[in-house]
């Protein structure tokens, strides 16, 4: 992090700035290209650099709230190879997202805040449902399958369980019913650490 400008045109703290807010989708763009890259097998080493400098490094208090309004902006929007990446990504996001909220509620006095993180991370996830209901794409289905459950050690850090576990009924629900062997498999493994 030490060779990182801090003045370079796309550091990731340029997403809070009001002033350079016609960047906010690029650099969620880019957060997310990153991110699949490193999860590509032959970066896999990579992974505990990365986990280190989020819980090290990363202090910005505020980009969950970003994060999340570009999730969700991008889900509605659907365009099924942006959102392929966005799944593959979906895990170090919440790993962002989460930390993020932690060192934000750390540094406030006031409750309330985490009841409207709370509100938008279930906002997020009801467009992720709505999302697989109005695009039943199996191949965006499938990616959404296989990378949803990463998202839940993240959920356990920050939610009560119930919520957590509402959270993944609504949407196995969601889930068509053509994938329902794959969506039971899948979902499982989601669900078993939790019990």
């Amino acid at each position: 992090s030490s060779g990182i400008n801090a003045e370079w045109p796309l550091r990731p703290g340029m997403i809070l700035d009001k002033k350079d807010q016609d960047f906010g989708e690029v650099v969620f763009d880019c957060i997310v290209f990153i991110i699949c890259t490193l999860a590509d097998h032959k970066f896999e080493h990579f992974r505990p650099v990365l986990d280190n400098y989020i819980t090290t490094y990363f202090f910005h208090t505020q980009v969950y709230i970003k994060l999340l309004d570009r999730l969700k902006i991008k889900v509605e929007q659907f365009q099924t190879k942006n959102i392929g990446d966005i799944m593959k990504a979906l895990e170090y996001l919440f790993k962002f997202i989460v930390q993020s909220s932690h060192l934000h509620s750390q540094a406030s006095t006031i409750d309330r805040s985490f009841s409207k993180f709370t509100r938008s991370l279930l906002e997020f996830f009801d467009k992720l449902n709505n999302m697989i209901k109005v695009h039943p794409n199996r191949l965006t289905t499938a990616k959404t399958l296989k990378y949803f459950p990463h998202t839940i050690p993240e959920l356990n850090k920050i939610l009560p369980l119930q919520t957590t576990c509402q959270i993944i009924s609504n949407f196995i629900d969601a889930v068509p019913s053509t994938d329902k062997k794959e969506k039971s498999t899948d979902c499982d493994s989601a669900l078993i650490p939790l019990l």
